[in-house]
This record gives structure tokens, C-alpha cells and sequence, in this order.
């Protein structure tokens, strides 16, 4: 099978890898954060709306599953100190 061909499942494209846990972890810290960044627009909350666009974006440029995990994870972190600062 020659290298250029291309069948199957492919989960790397355009510089990205997609695996499982990436999916997974984007899919529950994006909803996570979309929710807490609604609720810092009716808080009026500035340091809580940049934390939640962090906690939105972070699982596409991290570099492995571990640190899409632990920086999404201290990202959430910081959401719940910031939220209870008050």
C-alpha cells in the first residue's frame, strides 16, 4: 500500500491530531465553558469570560491528551476561584 493512499478512519488533518480523549475533552469543557461564559456575561464578569473562552479554545492547541486534560482541569480551576471571589 502506497503512502498517499488514504483510506480508512484518518484522525490527523491539517496539523491536528483528533483522538478520542481530545474529542471528549473538547466536547465537555467546551459546553462546560460556553455555560459558565453565559453566566459571566449576566455577572458582568470579565475575568470569568476570559477564563471561559481559555476553557473553550484550550483543547485545540494543546499539545497531547495530558495536557488537554490538566489545562482544562486547572482552567476550571480558576472558573470556580473566580466565580466564588465574590
Amino acid at each position: 500500500m502506497a503512502d498517499d493512499d488514504k483510506t480508512g478512519l484518518e484522525t490527523y488533518a491539517y496539523g491536528m491530531d483528533f483522538s478520542i480523549s481530545n474529542l471528549l475533552a473538547g466536547l465537555l469543557f467546551g459546553t462546560v465553558g460556553f455555560w459558565i461564559f453565559r453566566k459571566s456575561i449576566q455577572k458582568s464578569n470579565l475575568k470569568l469570560a476570559v477564563i471561559a473562552v481559555s476553557l473553550i479554545l484550550w483543547t485545540y492547541f494543546a499539545p497531547n491528551d495530558y495536557a488537554d486534560w490538566i489545562g482544562c482541569v486547572a482552567l476550571s480551576g480558576a472558573a470556580y476561584y473566580v466565580w466564588n471571589e465574590e
